[in-house]
């Protein structure tokens, strides 16, 4: 949990194609520059990404009227041959407006947390506050699941789940996965990343230690395999050589809307 006395700082962050570091050696090295801000957390953090459907129809249709409203032929064709292009990217994609933010609760000045962000994503980072989730009256509605109504006329809101994680598969997470099939989906999506402790490291060492010491107790009172809990304490073991390594131990929660 955040100290009530440390002021909370929200910036927007710049999003960038991931595709850009697409080698072995750039994610390699984007991963690393991450990991590396991430040692140097004062505090809390929370990482949010907003994700609507998009279309380049505003795009089409302006050009469209330009050609329309024009009295030079050759301009009027051009513009026609970037109408085409448009509808067939239009027709090949489905395309995602996004933004990114972050809340740190750090006494830090802006200016200095900005810096380190920018140099870590290789992006703009400034300060600025987030916008809302949603506009207008919602209602906790039970029915057929628990989720969120919009009040009144609904003026193209949607309706809102959210959901939290609670534990988390043993796995290697990177850029790519598990995360970038949820992205690609073509509805109106909000993710969230908490990191609300990041643990000193003579701290995380012993609660992977204590981790693995509870598993080898099981394991030593089960007659059958249990391959489960074999994986655990192997990646128990490959986390404390990580820890040694450098890397910092955090708590992290991930919630999707």
């Amino acid at each position: 949990m955040a100290d009530k006395d440390i002021p909370v700082r929200t910036f927007l962050i710049e999003p960038f194609d991931i595709m850009l570091h697409a080698t072995e050696e750039g994610v390699q090295a984007l991963q690393a520059r991450f990991a590396t801000w991430l040692r140097t957390l004062p505090g809390p953090a929370r990482f949010f990404c907003w994700q609507t459907p998009a279309s380049l129809d505003e795009k089409i249709a302006q050009v469209s009227r330009a050609a329309r409203e024009t009295d030079d032929e050759r301009r009027a064709a051009l513009l026609m041959e970037y109408r085409r292009h448009y509808e067939l990217l239009e027709a090949e994609a489905d395309y995602q407006r996004t933004l990114c933010g972050m809340a740190l609760w750090s006494d830090e000045t802006p200016r200095a947390l900005a810096g380190g962000m920018g140099s870590a994503f290789d992006t703009p980072v400034f300060e600025a506050p987030l916008p809302p989730l949603f506009e207008g009256r919602y209602d906790l509605r039970e029915s057929s699941l628990w989720h969120l109504a919009p009040v009144g006329r609904p003026g193209g809101r949607p309706l809102v789940a959210i959901l939290t994680s609670y534990e988390f598969l043993p796995a290697a997470w990177n850029f790519f996965r598990p995360l970038a099939s949820v992205l690609r989906l073509n509805i109106p999506l909000a993710l969230v990343v908490d990191i609300p402790k990041t643990f000193e490291r003579n701290a995380a060492v012993d609660a992977v230690e204590n981790i693995i010491a509870a598993y080898q107790v099981h394991l030593a009172s089960v007659t059958g395999e249990d391959s489960r809990s074999v994986t655990r304490v192997n990646d128990c073991r490959r986390t404390l050589q990580e820890i040694n390594a450098g890397d910092a131990l955090h708590q992290v929660q991930i919630s999707i809307a």
